[in-house]
């Protein structure tokens, strides 16, 4: 499998990680690239699916409860730079999702995706017939029932459109979004370690930061002989989980050599560091390519530290006071769970 992400690692959910990969070879009765398994209680979504511009490649996605749930074709749909299609496949019972492409036996296929980890809540699990351990009390005294016949949806934000954007503008002094440029350094051939390519995103007290998205030069990398051996990397600090997420190089937006292409889209967040590395066998020259990132800082919220408990962060006792007596004032645990908020 060419899949990387490991979706045990999410930390702060929701939380939305990049596949971006070359497959060696897609043959006429598919290739599993990835199998996702093991998330439940939680939901998972692929989204953003887009692959290399042939006509003969078809892309299946398999649960194993219910078989084939999702097929579809290159190329008009699914343009290597521009097709995003809006997907949202959502697992909750603890089963596996597989992503199959199919082709006549095509080699080195670019493809790349989002899988989007979020918490089940009471309106997810009543309105999909699987409610989550401990919550079958709280369906009925909210009155859920009622409501979710009536209408209720819950509040969801797309976690890879515009609309996330704006919880980061004017939220205080240090908030904004916020994007960044610039060449990457030499990379040595075979060097395992890599080179970190951008300032380090920190995060200011009180705050949380969350990388958006990573774009490059896809196109001059195809054009390389060598060119499905370079990556980047995101080393979150929070945990030590380096290496959380790996992006090839030649499977990232981009069609005209020489230009920055679109963000591959994620969400990321954190309360200490992340980095961006980057490794080559084949090794990269000083300045020859470029690399963007965009992130984003907000101040975190009573909401954010009742969800991420305990990874709250170093000073989540000194505040506890504080958040309980918002989760009392504004029931914010109750709302979390029932999936209003």
């Amino acid at each position: 499998m060419s899949s990387y992400a490991d979706i045990n690692k999410a930390r702060y959910l929701p939380e939305s990680f990049p596949e971006a990969f070359i497959e060696g070879t897609v043959t006429t009765t598919g290739t599993v690239v990835a199998n996702y398994s093991r998330f439940d209680p939680n939901f998972l979504n692929i989204q953003n699916v887009a692959f290399d511009d042939n006509t003969d490649v078809e892309f299946y996605m398999n649960t194993d409860d219910r078989g084939e749930v999702l097929r579809i074709a290159g190329p008009v749909a699914l343009a290597f730079e521009a097709g995003h299609v809006p997907i949202s496949v959502n697992m909750i019972r603890n089963g596996s999702l597989i992503l199959r492409p199919v082709a006549a036996n095509r080699t080195n296929e670019a493809m790349r995706y989002n899988v989007t980890i979020r918490k089940k809540t009471a309106i997810d699990g009543y309105r999909l017939k699987s409610v989550p351990s401990g919550m079958g009390e709280l369906i009925t005294s909210a009155g859920l029932p009622d409501q979710v016949d009536a209408g209720l949806v819950g509040s969801r934000v797309d976690l890879l459109g515009d609309e996330i954007l704006k919880s980061f503008q004017d939220s205080s002094p240090y908030g904004g979004v916020f994007i960044v440029s610039q060449r990457i350094p030499a990379v040595t051939a075979g060097d395992e370690e890599g080179v970190i390519v951008a300032k380090p995103i920190t995060v200011p007290d009180g705050h949380v930061a969350v990388l958006l998205g990573v774009a490059v030069d896809g196109q001059t990398t195809r054009n390389l002989a060598t060119y499905n051996d370079t990556f980047i990397y995101v080393d979150r600090h929070d945990g030590n989980q380096r290496g959380l997420v790996r992006m090839d190089f030649a499977a990232m937006p981009g069609v005209v050599a020489g230009t920055i292409g679109n963000f591959m889209r994620m969400y990321i967040p954190t309360l200490k560091r992340i980095d961006l590395r980057v490794t080559s066998a084949s090794g990269l020259i000083a300045d020859a390519q470029m690399i963007s990132y965009m992130f984003g800082i907000r101040p975190i919220t009573a909401l954010d530290r009742i969800n991420w408990a305990p990874y709250a962060g170093s000073d989540y006792d000194r505040v506890n006071d504080r958040v309980t007596a918002l989760d009392n004032a504004y029931q914010l645990s109750a709302k979390a769970a029932i999936g209003v908020m």
